[in-house]
């Protein structure tokens, strides 16, 4: 037995084919074949639970023949978790509620379980419920993908949030809507504080409109990019990040906006830093070697023919009587070497080779005895204040002296003619190793490895022009000037100055704001020396045999006519062998030998060695362009008697040869 379908012959089963009920048959023939073949679950439960009706898809997804469903209640079929809510509802639709799109979990008949949404009513026979009728949709694979995306959702800000990285990511709107733990980590805000503008107040001010240009080109494009700026950690300071973006697609691959991630790279940019400064000293090493040795090359011969120059000059000089009308001239030509040779100094100077008397030096009292000096180089306008304070150092006087003129000298140009203050001041100061690593001391080699401590200081600051950026780059740099050409050294003599005696600069500089220059010196524990007391002048004659060793026939002839004049008799060498010979035709018979240093064959400290064999007695006085200090270690352990630094007077050789030699008695 079955119920019929109008118009259709085949008879469809009933739940109940021995009891039909006229009202629900009816419905079931009109709609019977719709109900048949839609996709959704239907269903119709008496009030009690018992199964009246199930379609074909409702046999296909729980897995039941109708024949089977007709003895299940449906209150078995669900899931214990959504069993109890579930009774509510029904118990609710059968008092006249209707219900949409409510959730529940069935059990089919092999165990699986498969989630619905469903919407009831209550169909009502004689004015009382006779059946629950129901439309279930089959949601499991929607709740699987729903309850997947979750997961990955999950597993993704789990994964964010321990990542080592700050990730963002941004929609539609080019605004970020989201941040991990490490971003907020590092800018110590909440996630409401960083929606909006968060990102916008934390990076740097200089970098903000190079970096949003970026981002939206790149947004507009849906290109990815990378970018460096600066961002604002929580503890305020600015920290150098490396952020990268690259577009994310949904599904379906609709461009659906960025995700991106920052590492903070600040300990990379200053490591890449410090090999920057590393190269660039290592290259400023190379030029001073480069220099070192161009200087050394002036030295010898450059200073050979100043040696000509200044020596046969002040020969002149003192040989003609003082009203000769050439004595004005001689006089001019003697000083025109004297500035050529200061020269040479300060390319010795600016290599770090300058320092020639060494003492312990109260800075304080040196600037002071220069006090009448400096007021008469520095501009009329300009006001000297002084503030010096107690500090000792070793040094050379002469070259701390050329340092504070050069300061006082570029401080007066920098007033360019207004009225100005030039401040001068000297003392002690703690500083630390950051602040004996300035922009500036990475052009002092020794200045990196300068331990913190108390340091003694000369400082010159003006209220002039300042410098720009451009100009301080090269502030440095031999022969660079502003004003015009021709200034000579100047601060690159200052630079070598302050790298010889083992110091540090810093300067602070501004367009428009005026300069301070810091010159930091290793402090002197003992106190400095007292002046010494003028030498009374040795006598300028002298007697016996001085043999001259020096390979430059201008310098040899010079020495030889200065000291024949002075009474000596001279015997000469163009080399050191030939010197050693003719010492081994004198032997006991020299009083002195005057040795130049840098000679072909055997040099100056190699023929002094074989000398001292020969004579180990014999005063021997060692001349040459380099300073004191380098003859000392080229010849240290071989007995040198003196030095005497080229170019020189006539005035300069005789003295320092009748200091060595005794005084014959009866001279005056």
């Amino acid at each position: 037995m079955g119920w019929r379908v109008p118009g259709r012959s085949k008879e469809l089963p009933t739940l109940h084919p021995e009891t039909p009920e006229p009202g629900l048959a009816a419905d079931l023939g009109q709609w019977q074949e719709l109900i048949e073949n839609v996709s959704d679950l239907i269903q119709s439960v008496r009030p009690d639970g018992s199964i009246l009706f199930v379609n074909r898809a409702w046999c296909q997804t729980l897995g039941y023949r109708r024949e089977e469903a007709a003895e299940l209640c449906l209150f078995g079929l669900f899931h214990p978790d959504s069993r109890k809510a579930c009774r509510k509802l029904f118990e609710r639709v059968l008092a006249g509620e209707k219900v949409c799109r409510a959730e529940a979990t069935l059990i089919a008949k092999d165990g699986h379980t498969v989630d619905v949404e469903f919407s009831s009513i209550c169909r009502l026979e004689d004015g009382r419920p006779y059946a629950v009728q129901s439309i279930l949709h089959d949601i499991t694979e929607r709740k699987r993908a729903h309850e997947a995306l979750s997961e990955s959702e999950s597993r993704f800000r789990v994964m964010a949030d321990s990542a080592p990285v700050m990730v963002w990511m941004s929609g539609l709107d080019k605004g970020c809507n989201y941040f991990n733990k490490g971003w907020l980590d590092f800018t110590g805000r909440t996630l409401e504080q960083e929606f909006g503008n968060g990102w916008a107040e934390g990076v740097h001010p200089d970098d903000f409109q190079r970096c949003l240009d970026l981002y939206l080109g790149s947004f507009d494009a849906r290109r990815p990019f990378r970018m460096e700026y600066r961002l604002k950690r929580h503890s305020g300071e600015y920290c150098w990040i490396l952020d990268t973006g690259v577009p994310r697609y949904s599904q379906d691959g609709v461009f659906a906006g960025y995700i991106g991630s920052c590492v903070d790279i600040s300990d990379r940019r200053r490591a890449e830093e410090e090999r920057r400064q590393h190269e660039a000293q290592m290259q400023h090493v190379q030029k001073l070697e480069s220099l070192g040795v161009l200087a050394g090359g002036i030295a010898h011969d450059f200073n050979n023919l100043l040696t000509s120059m200044l020596g046969y000059s002040s020969l002149a000089l003192m040989q003609l009587p003082i009203e000769s009308v050439a004595c004005p001239m001689l006089y001019e030509i003697e000083q025109a070497a004297r500035r050529a040779a200061e020269l040479t100094q300060q390319m010795l100077a600016y290599s770090g080779k300058g320092k020639f008397v060494i003492q312990r030096l109260g800075l304080d009292t040196l600037v002071h005895e220069m006090a009448k000096l400096l007021e008469t180089v520095v501009s009329k306008k300009a006001i000297l204040r002084m503030d010096l304070e107690p500090s000792v150092i070793e040094g050379d006087a002469t070259q701390i002296r050329q340092i504070v003129m050069n300061l006082i000298t570029n401080a007066s140009d920098s007033l360019e003619g207004r009225v100005g203050v030039i401040h001068i001041r000297t003392g002690l100061r703690h500083l630390e190793k950051d602040a004996l690593r300035s922009r500036f001391s990475l052009e002092l080699p020794a200045a990196i490895e300068l331990p913190a401590g108390i340091y003694a200081y000369v400082e010159v600051e003006d209220d002039g022009c300042g410098m720009s950026e451009e100009t301080l780059a090269k502030i440095f740099d031999p022969f660079f000037t502003t004003k015009f050409t021709g200034r000579g050294l100047g601060l690159a003599a200052v630079l070598g100055i302050v790298r010889g005696h083992g110091g540090a600069i810093q300067l602070v500089s501004k367009k428009g704001e005026g300069t301070r220059f810091q010159i930091f010196f290793p402090r002197a524990l003992a106190p400095a020396e007292a002046p010494r007391p003028p030498q009374a002048e040795k006598t300028k004659r002298g007697q016996g045999k001085v043999l001259i060793v020096e390979d430059e026939a201008a310098v040899r002839v010079l020495a030889r006519r200065v000291l024949e004049s002075a009474g000596f008799e001279v015997l000469e060498a163009a080399d050191g062998e030939e010197g050693l010979e003719v010492c081994r035709q004198n032997a006991g018979n020299l009083v002195l030998v005057l040795l130049d240093l840098l000679m072909p064959k055997l040099d100056g400290a190699e023929t002094l060695e074989q000398l001292r064999r020969l004579e180990p007695g014999l005063p021997v006085l060692v001349m040459s362009g380099y300073s004191e200090q380098d003859v000392a270690t080229r010849c240290a352990g071989l007995g040198a008697s003196g030095f005497l630094q080229k170019p020189f007077e006539a005035r300069q050789l005789i003295g320092r040869i009748c200091e060595l030699l005794p005084i014959p008695a009866g001279s005056s």
